[in-house]
């Protein structure tokens, strides 16, 4: 195994991970409160949070080549970041999004090899598989997934006749987007960005948009039934989305 990190898609020649790393599972807090019915504890959740953990780290100067300003410079380099991105272990099925607590500080006096720690900070409370999943519905489609919490699917329509358009999504729970009016071929429904659009132009379908559908809330599962509905029998609905591992 390839014993270095990668972090906005790269790796350092003085950095390596030292031995003993462990993944950390999901973080979760509980909390538990009286409501004002006497008979009866109303339980409130607060299930995931994000994560922060610790990663120790080797700083590796193969016979004191590099000048000990360089060895920090390269360190402080490839942990720096001007917002969340990509950290990796290679080898790995996942990775996770987030940030290093920096600068890092290492000894002047240090000889080839020193070791410490750096806190990798998340928003988010899970690991991201590492590609994206493809699924895609004629009529309808079995979502067929390793994502363990619900996740947010890209949804591109093509194909699209009439005036009606609907997808539904139903499992554990059910959500409904619907579209009606003068509506184009291609379609884009971008739950994640609250965006509806022609795909090929970029232009704005909001208008069409049913406002009794669930948009803002739309979630697939694995074994969920995705449901496309249209006028077209040639229509599809191609779902794009990240896997969620705890």
């Amino acid at each position: 195994m390839e014993h270095r990190p990668i972090f906005k898609g790269v790796q350092s020649d003085v950095v390596w991970f030292d031995k003993g790393f462990n993944i950390p599972l999901f973080t979760k807090q509980t909390t538990f409160s009286d409501s004002s019915h006497a008979s009866f504890r109303n339980r409130r959740r607060h299930t995931f949070s994000p994560f922060s953990f610790k990663v120790p780290i080797r700083i590796y100067n193969k016979n004191n080549r590099l000048s000990i300003d360089e060895v920090i410079r390269r360190v402080n380099n490839f942990f720096y970041s001007d917002e969340p991105k990509e950290f990796k272990i290679p080898d790995t099925d996942y990775y996770f999004i987030g940030e290093f607590d920096g600068p890092i500080e290492i000894d002047f006096k240090m000889n080839v090899i020193m070791y410490t720690e750096v806190t990798f900070n998340s928003e988010y409370p899970y690991k991201f598989y590492d590609n994206e999943k493809v699924q895609t519905a004629s009529k309808s489609v079995i979502i067929d997934s390793k994502t363990q919490l619900p996740t947010t699917p890209l949804i591109e329509v093509t194909g699209v006749t009439g005036n009606d358009l609907q997808i539904s999504i139903s499992g554990k729970n059910f959500y409904r987007f619907r579209m009606t009016g003068d509506l184009p071929e291609n379609i884009t429904i971008d739950i994640e960005n609250e965006r509806i659009y022609e795909t090929l132009s970029g232009v704005n379908l909001m208008k069409y948009f049913r406002y009794d559908s669930s948009f803002e809330n739309m979630k697939v599962s694995d074994g969920d039934a995705v449901v496309l509905t249209n006028d077209s029998t040639t229509a599809k609905a191609k779902l794009t989305y990240k896997e969620l591992l705890l």
